[in-house]
């Protein structure tokens, strides 16, 4: 009679026995295999074309219950698209023969889950004795969880999530695929202009919004076959395999424009904006950055040249852009090496030539190139930490010869133009002044209508503040921009610059003449004071006289020169 004790020590004996059997562990862990849901074995016999199959298998591919399994429902188990695939690795399986090994991944419509699945098959060809293939024996694993966080991974890295369009990853290496494949490729690459306002004005979602709208229009124009990305924030980069043609990006560039001229509709208000577009070409084995690279320096000369503007990637672009590279080098040594100097340029009464003024001009005496005005580094200095101590250095050089003329009876007022940009122009300017002894009618500010036209009210705070130290302030080339008439109201202004193309042919030009003599009655309608620039003959000065112009400059006073000779000259 056997009690729970006897029966706990048979159930304990038959475990330990079948622990320490060696047949038993391989059918426990097979088992355990079996059992997996996302696991089954299946056994082809060739030689008399049954199918043998697990319970899983039974279940995934829906066989009926107590029917025989076949190569029909294996066949009708997996995706009729992945079907060809599938036969062609098993033939070649069949077909070679010699290690009897293959692995092969489709699409199957699981019947127990109701869902389209990822099934990975690894099969073993079993030989007979004459080794021909006699039986397949294989297993069937669902991998769609692996494979869906593989997907998402893949998804991440290559693509944008805002726009769902590939992203630069993905651009550059389909870029390069193609080239690669010994064929050639084009680029083109588009900036949105006014998104950076969108976003200001109407908030984030807005601009977030803006960009998909853009992508979707992008998406419409392109030939069969581009590749459309978004490669940063507002940039959009278009890849076309076999193009080397300029004419074909140029009418696409146009086309692009085209579609950006049409209204957005964000948040039920009407978003205008434009774009500037890059092109360049990449021969075949050529170089997928280097062709993205060129794209942007012929986008940087297309924002160069204005609105809406297209330009096709040259090579003295980038000969151009190592000099700058090489410029900007330079610039930090010239900085610290006190390789810059003030120029003054004269300015004179025209009622009888005295000098009453003097605009101090920068130059850059470079070690190899010589003698250099503004415009050949100031566009380099933009951003750059130098800009502000090279700014201080002027306002300090120029403040240190206002004075010194001032405290020998000779006052002569210092004009210059500065970088208001920077912040905290008058604080520095009345520390010099301070420092120097220069009295703040000694020293004129010149501003520009590009810088006036971006203005916000810190500049206008700043000019009050200039002002109130008694500076003068001049609104250079007045008449050359967009500024209207109230901007005259708005800003301390106190002199009016007439600009150089005005002057140049005032003595033959009614229209010049016209213009000239309507701001020298502007300025004495608002108490400003007026110089006209660019003076190179006596016949234009003769006509300013009549006019009613009290003040020039130009190269009949005087070039700009050396403190010395300027000195000399008082």
């Amino acid at each position: 009679m056997k009690d729970s004790r006897g029966e706990a020590a048979t159930a304990k004996k038959n475990i330990v026995a079948r622990t320490d059997s060696p047949a038993s562990v391989v059918e426990e862990r097979l088992q355990a295999a079996l059992d997996s849901d996302d696991l089954g074995i299946w056994d082809h016999d060739l030689r008399e074309n049954t199918f043998w199959a697990s319970p899983n298998i039974i279940r995934m591919v829906g066989i009926p219950e107590g029917g025989p399994a076949s190569t029909r429902l294996f066949w009708e188990f997996v995706h009729p698209d992945d079907r060809d695939g599938v036969r062609q690795v098993v033939r070649g399986a069949l077909a070679a023969a010699v290690s009897g090994h293959f692995e092969v991944t489709f699409r199957a419509h699981r019947r127990d889950l109701g869902r389209l699945a990822l099934v990975r098959c690894s099969a073993q060809l079993v030989f007979d004795q004459d080794n021909r293939p006699a039986r397949m024996l294989g297993v069937f694993r669902d991998v769609s969880d692996q494979q869906e966080e593989q997907v998402k991974l893949f998804y991440e890295a290559h693509y944008d999530e805002l726009t769902g369009l590939a992203n630069q990853k993905l651009l550059t290496e389909q870029t390069q695929s193609v080239l690669d494949q010994e064929r050639p490729a084009g680029c083109l690459l588009l900036e949105l202009d006014g998104f950076q306002e969108v976003s200001d004005t109407l908030g984030q979602e807005a601009g977030n919004r803006l960009l998909q709208l853009t992508a979707a229009r992008l998406t419409r124009l392109l030939p069969e076959g581009a590749l459309l990305s978004r490669t940063t924030g507002e940039e959009f980069a278009v890849m076309l395999p076999d193009q080397d043609q300029a004419r074909a990006l140029i009418q696409l560039a146009e086309a692009v424009h085209g579609a950006l001229l049409e209204t957005f509709m964000i948040k039920d208000r009407p978003v205008a904006i434009s774009g500037h577009v890059g092109i360049a070409f990449a021969a075949p084995q050529g170089c997928a950055r280097t062709l993205l690279s060129d794209a942007h320096l012929a986008l940087a000369d297309a924002k160069a040249a204005g609105y809406g503007a297209s330009r096709v990637y040259q090579p003295a672009l980038r000969k151009a852009l190592r000099a700058r590279q090489d410029m900007s080098a330079d610039l930090r040594t010239a900085v610290l090496g006190e390789q810059f100097e003030l120029y003054y340029q004269p300015q004179v009464r025209l009622s009888d030539g005295k000098i009453v003024g003097a605009e101090a001009l920068l130059r850059w005496h470079h070690p190899h190139r010589g003698l250099l005005a503004p415009g050949e580094f100031l566009p380099l200095l933009k951003g750059s930490p130098m800009a502000r101590i090279l700014g201080d250095w002027v306002i300090r050089q120029a403040c240190a010869k206002g004075a010194l003329l001032h405290r020998q009876g000779r006052p002569l007022c210092m004009a210059f133009s500065a970088q208001f940009k920077l912040g905290g122009l008058a604080r520095m300017v009345a520390d010099t002044l301070r420092e120097t002894g220069l009295p703040g009618e000694g020293l004129e500010i010149e501003i520009t209508e590009r810088v006036i036209i971006n203005s916000d009210n810190r500049l206008k705070n700043t000019l009050n503040d200039l002002r109130s130290l008694g500076c003068q302030l001049a609104f250079d080339d007045f008449g050359t921009g967009y500024a209207s008439l109230s901007m005259l109201k708005e800003f301390p202004i106190t002199r009016l610059k007439v600009d150089k193309s005005f002057v140049d042919a005032i003595h033959e030009s009614g229209e010049d003449h016209a213009v000239v003599q309507a701001m020298i009655q502007l300025a004495e309608t608002f108490g400003f004071s007026i110089t006209a620039e660019g003076i190179e003959t006596e016949q234009q000065a003769e006509v300013l006289r009549q006019l009613g112009c009290r003040e020039g400059q130009g190269y009949l006073f005087g070039k700009p020169m050396p403190w010395q000779e300027l000195y000399a000259l008082l």
